[in-house]
């Protein structure tokens, strides 16, 4: 769950957003797609960094806290709490946690996906100021609609190696598997270079 702080800079950020938008000379058209997709997805990339952030430092809080507490609790065994049932049990849980947490971490791989979302919200967010500003690859266009096409596709290059990177890491696909979706990606980009 995104912070109430975080949300309030969310807020914040898509206004003044949608406030740039409508300082360029963009079509109607081309402003909503703008804010519907290039606009929708930082925020989408953004909520999820925020996501697996909260979870990779719960589950860390928690295998921390416990691989600390375990082993100067178990020092304790010498003393007459070793045979209190309580105890035992304590230890238990506390061993328990510890694996949990773990286990939780390499399945969810929460630290992958956290720095993953965060990048290409940082990228995303990168690639609109480049564009706003007609800056980087953008310097040779004259105006923002001119630029707005090599925008669309940057923009969605960027998401597509979001993707592929969540497919190897997170799903660990095998490589036919990786050619056959890099090959319609590159159908796909062929026929939007087609079609303009």
């Amino acid at each position: 769950m995104a912070s109430k702080k975080s949300l309030t800079y969310q807020k914040q950020f898509t206004q003044r957003v949608i406030k740039l938008v409508s300082c360029t000379n963009l079509s109607s058209h081309q402003k909503l797609i703008l804010c519907w997709h290039w606009l929708d997805q930082v925020n989408w990339f953004n909520n999820k960094a925020i996501k697996y952030k909260n979870i990779f430092y719960s589950l860390k809080l928690v295998t921390t806290v416990g691989s600390i507490l375990l082993p100067t609790l178990l020092g304790l065994e010498l003393s007459e709490l070793s045979d209190d049932p309580n105890f035992i049990g304590v230890m238990f849980v506390i061993s328990q946690l510890i694996a949990l947490g773990l286990t939780l971490e390499e399945i969810i791989q929460s630290k992958f996906k956290y720095i993953l979302y965060r990048n290409t919200a940082e990228d995303l967010k990168q690639e609109g100021w480049y564009f706003f500003q007609l800056t980087d690859e953008y310097r040779k266009f004259t105006s923002h609609q001119l630029a707005f096409s090599k925008f669309c596709e940057n923009v969605d290059l960027i998401i597509t190696d979001n993707l592929k990177s969540y497919m190897n890491k997170v799903n660990k696909i095998d490589g036919s598997s990786v050619k056959r979706y890099e090959s319609s990606i590159a159908a796909r980009m062929s026929k939007l270079k087609q079609d303009k």
